[in-house]
């Protein structure tokens, strides 16, 4: 069930909320961070590890507790180093990279992929059929267009939207389920993870870290968070902070989680400014055309790879995208702001959302 909120009375609660800390974690970073909570169990010799590191054109931060400080270096390290392992390989800007590789030659001969790589493509693919295309990796065509676009200060042409979107979507990729290879049908096709490859790498760091026995802490990648089962000392969750996407020093209010992932799509994270207009960088596979009329969306999900995508696809499909996920995902909790800073508009699903109190402040 989705709820509404808006009016006038919407708008003042909305630009008048409590100060808190940004959604999740960072505060280097400009999307989202987490407010640390607790843990339940014996916290005499907890001890506490952390590591702040750049991956994925942002800064990530890995941070651990255990009673074992020996095992505390080895989950770090080893989460740190499947992090670095999915950039890596998915950088599609640097030439050297396994994904950027693929983009060059793949519509040439089959691209033999890393298994790493292989899983990626494969889960992309699934989430695309989800989600009726609106996540989609191969709209890469479009996201290029639109950055040489802001480059020049000018709006793509008809003829050139249509050509990027001609290349995009799953019908010109060919994958090779026993050879584990990928062909593109066209060339000109390529890949770009930028929206499933955080979560992802989210994944396989809580992995990595749990098979050293360490259950409590939490990752950040850009405010891609995911938190292990245990929250640190003297609380009973972590705490999120959901951020005001039309006014970034302040938040909407706070939601619990353990043992869960939580991403935000907005269009202030990344745009581009053409004739005094603004266009986020997030683009309907469909039209060709950045997202227009959406502030930002919040996912709650159990797993990185989850809020990651989903936040993406519901802040390009809408409410009615919502709907559709939850039969893939009954426990989906998605918050959406849209509207503008005079008649902001917010619409919850899920039951984590009741716990949320918009409260106006002094501001």
């Amino acid at each position: 069930m989705l709820k509404f909120l808006s009016g006038p009375a919407q708008k003042k609660t909305f630009l008048r909320m409590t100060v808190r800390n940004l959604i999740l974690i960072l505060i280097l970073c400009a999307i989202v961070y987490v407010v640390r909570g607790g843990f339940s169990g014996d916290t005499r010799d907890l001890k506490r590890l952390n590591l702040m590191f750049s991956a994925m054109s942002t800064v990530g931060n890995i941070e651990l507790y255990g009673t074992d400080m020996d095992e505390l270096k080895k989950a770090r390290d080893d989460a740190h180093a499947a992090i670095m392992e999915v950039n890596q390989v998915c950088n599609i800007f640097d030439p050297a990279s396994e994904l950027a590789r693929l983009n060059a030659t793949a519509a040439e001969t089959p691209f033999v992929c890393s298994g790493l790589l292989w899983d990626l493509i494969v889960r992309s693919r699934a989430f695309s059929k989800m989600t009726d295309e609106y996540f989609d990796i191969t709209c890469a065509p479009l996201v290029a267009l639109w950055r040489e676009a802001g480059e020049k200060g000018t709006l793509p042409t008809s003829d050139e939207l249509e050509q990027a979107k001609a290349l995009c979507g799953f019908r010109n990729v060919e994958l090779d389920l026993k050879a584990q290879s990928v062909k593109f049908k066209k060339s000109g096709v390529s890949l770009n993870p930028g929206g499933i490859a955080k979560g992802y790498a989210l994944d396989l760091a809580a992995a990595a870290a749990r098979k050293h026995g360490i259950d409590c802490g939490w990752i950040d990648l850009g405010g891609n968070v995911l938190t292990l089962t245990n929250p640190p000392p003297h609380k009973e969750t972590y705490t999120a902070s959901i951020k005001n996407p039309f006014d970034r020093e302040t938040s909407i209010g706070t939601v619990p989680m353990k043992k869960q992932a939580i991403s935000t799509s907005g269009n202030y994270e990344r745009f581009v400014t053409i004739d005094g207009h603004r266009y986020t960088h997030i683009i309907n596979p469909k039209t060709g055309w950045p997202v227009e009329n959406t502030a930002s969306v919040t996912v709650l999900a159990e797993r990185g790879i989850e809020s990651d995508v989903l936040s993406t696809a519901i802040f390009v499909g809408g409410t009615e995208m919502v709907e559709k996920i939850r039969s893939y995902f009954p426990d989906l909790n998605a918050l959406i702001i849209r509207g503008t800073p005079d008649n902001p508009e917010i619409i919850t699903s899920g039951t984590v959302w009741s716990q949320i109190t918009f409260q106006s402040s002094s501001k």
